[in-house]
Order: C-alpha cells, then structure tokens, then sequence
C-alpha cells in the first residue's frame, strides 16, 4: 500500500483538500454592521482560499470522475457540523440588530454571497478583484437579506 495512512488515492486527496481548507481559519468578523462582515469574510476568504483554487480546478475534475463524489462531498468532510457556522453567527448577529430580515434567509440566500466567491474564484483560480467581493456583497446578497420597507398598500 502506497499511502500509509490512507487506503486509497481518493482518500489522500480528501485530506488534502480537508487540510487545505481548513488552513487559516480565523474568528468570525464582528464589527457591529453586516455590510462590513460580510466584505471581511470574502476578503479573507480570497486571501486563503485562492491559494487552492488553481489546485482544485486540477484535480478535482478527474477526482470527480473516479470517485463519483462531489466537492461538496468534500466540504462537508472537511468541515462537516462547522460548515455554514460563520454565516449562521454573521446572520443572527444582523437579525438581532434589524439588519436582515429572519423571514429572508433561507438556505440559498443564506450561502448565496459565498456561493457567487466560490464560483467565480474556481473559474478564474486567481483572487477576485476588490470590487467584485464589493459587487458580490452590495448588488446580491445584501438586498436579499435586509428588511424590507413596510408596504403602504401601493403597488410600487
């Protein structure tokens, strides 16, 4: 057997990947405003995490093909109960502030801003420009997520 702690090829990629991804972590940003938390994330995000992308695009498409797993197969190895913590903490710290509306945050609005990071941090496999982590926060996730006026009645 070639790999000593694992039993197969499939398996030490998982580790790898597992390792990478869980390299960095730091607490959850808390600076009192949603907007700014959000855009710390995905700035710390694009600093750790396009390190790996360039080998993620590599491997994971002939991983995929002899493994029949997913990448989200992997982030759930990798992380397993921990994945969508740091969202869940950012969130419910804005709901109690009355920056996101509770009713709104279902579970793709709740991953949508890191979803759209991930994606496009995979098609390029470099670090995203500063403005499309902006973009990604402004124009998408938080109009998705705050309260919305109350309605008087007409239609707008």
């Amino acid at each position: 057997m070639i790999y000593r702690r694992w039993p197969d090829r499939e398996s030490l990629l998982e580790a790898t990947l597992a390792h990478g991804l869980n390299q960095g972590r730091t607490e959850v940003p808390d600076t009192g405003d949603l907007r700014e938390d959000m855009l710390i994330l995905l700035r710390r995000s694009n600093v750790e995490r396009s390190t790996i992308a360039p080998l993620l695009s590599v491997f994971m498409g002939a991983y995929y093909a002899d493994s029949g797993r997913t990448f989200a197969d992997v982030r759930q190895q990798a992380f397993g109960e921990r994945a969508g913590r740091t969202m869940d903490e950012i969130l419910a710290r804005a709901v109690s502030r009355g920056e996101a509306d509770p009713a709104a945050l279902t579970s793709r609005v709740r991953s949508v801003a890191v979803d759209l990071f991930r994606h496009d941090l995979l098609m390029t496999a470099k670090p995203l420009p500063d403005e499309e982590l902006v973009a990604i926060v402004d124009e998408v996730f938080l109009p998705l997520v705050r309260p919305r006026p109350e309605s008087d009645g007409r239609i707008p």
